[in-house]
């Protein structure tokens, strides 16, 4: 009877080892479904290729605005891939390179390098392109005449390079199919630009 009792007592429990050994292996033909799934939608997978794809498109754009407002002097190249340093695979980023061909009014030799290590005016026009022509692409999302609003802009350019930053600023409202632009600024000549303007007092 006691052994009896015993034999019971360890097929049940062989059973129950059982069924925790086939749900641990349901367990972990799950989490290796979802691993793979994050992978495809991580930014090595769907995310990546998506760039990977915008990138030309986008370099593309960045220059229409530039060379369309400001001539041949900039130009801009995105890049979302490079080699590791021991050629194996390749990684993901976006670095953003420029070439300035020189400017002889502003005494602006000819150079050549990331976007972040331009002076602030240029940042502000190179970034500026970058920022509408990503809105120019975001319009195949199904974005339908936005709005566009920027805080303080243009402040540190001079006179010549704010009615090229506005008439850019007007190219891309026409391309993207922007309703209206709005910008603040404290800058009597940056309003000047404005078509209409809107005084907010305490």
């Amino acid at each position: 009877s006691v052994f009896k009792e015993r034999i019971r007592i360890m097929e049940e429990t062989h059973e129950r080892i059982e069924q925790y050994e086939a749900a641990k292996a349901e367990a972990a033909r799950e989490e290796a479904d979802w691993r793979k799934l994050a992978n495809l939608i991580s930014r090595d997978g769907i995310q990546g290729a998506l760039v990977d794809a915008a990138g030309p498109e986008l370099s593309k754009t960045v220059n229409y605005f530039l060379h369309t407002c400001f001539g041949n002097r900039w130009s801009q190249t995105i890049s979302t891939q490079r080699e590791s340093s021991d050629g194996k695979k390749t990684i993901e980023q976006c670095k953003v390179w420029v070439v300035d061909q020189g400017s002889p009014d502003d005494n602006a030799p000819p150079r050549e390098g990331e976007g972040i290590t331009f002076s602030g005016g240029e940042q502000e026009i190179l970034s500026l392109a970058f920022q509408l022509a990503l809105t120019y692409l975001a319009r195949n999302s199904g974005i339908v005449e936005p709005d566009i609003y920027l805080d303080e802009p243009a402040s540190s350019l001079n006179e010549s390079m704010r009615e090229k930053w506005v008439h850019m600023l007007r190219v891309a409202a026409g391309l993207i199919g922007c309703k209206h632009i709005h910008f603040i600024s404290h800058n009597e000549d940056v309003k000047r630009l404005a078509d209409a303007r809107v005084k907010i007092e305490r």
